[in-house]
């Protein structure tokens, strides 16, 4: 499983260096009014979104919080006692995203480009993971906000109403 997701991060950098070689214009994007000076908009953004309780603090693979979230600093180590304590506050048990709950969340995440006029340039849905390279007029925290409020929307249709979209 981590070779493929390896595996996917090369392809999803591969995809960003070519986003990066065209010619994106700058007045493609709505609405008119922007958050960046336009030569300083980023190119696009690689966006991760795991699903719920999959990945907590202290897990054996290393985690980020809020105090050790700078690039390229360590992740912290694994630690049992601080993974425990945060199963702890999980108010449901951690989410495996089945077939059809990750079409919900691929909707969700395309949909949310759509309206917004973003470009998603790759979209990956796994079982407790997505991945996404979007290219959009505003900040990446209102982006990874925004498509995370729709796939969760859509998902959650598909989990409570059991809905076919």
């Amino acid at each position: 499983m981590q070779t493929t997701c390896r595996a996917l991060n090369q392809t999803f950098l591969s995809i960003i260096y070519r986003v990066s070689q065209s010619h994106l214009e700058a007045n493609a994007m709505t609405p008119s009014h922007r958050e960046f000076d336009p030569d300083h908009i980023p190119i696009a953004f690689m966006i991760t979104l795991r699903a719920h309780g999959t990945w907590l603090h202290g897990d054996p693979r290393g985690s980020v919080d809020r105090f050790h979230n700078r690039y390229g600093t360590p992740r912290l180590p694994a630690n049992r006692l601080r993974q425990n304590y945060e199963r702890g506050f999980l108010k449901i048990p951690p989410v495996k995203l089945t077939a059809r709950r990750r079409a919900a969340v691929y909707r969700g995440i395309r949909e949310t480009c759509d309206r917004r006029n973003w470009r998603l340039w790759a979209l990956n849905v796994r079982s407790n993971h997505v991945h996404s390279v979007v290219t959009a007029n505003s900040h990446s925290k209102k982006v990874r906000a925004a498509l995370k409020a729709n796939a969760t929307r859509h998902y959650e249709r598909v989990r409570v109403l059991g809905k076919r979209l």
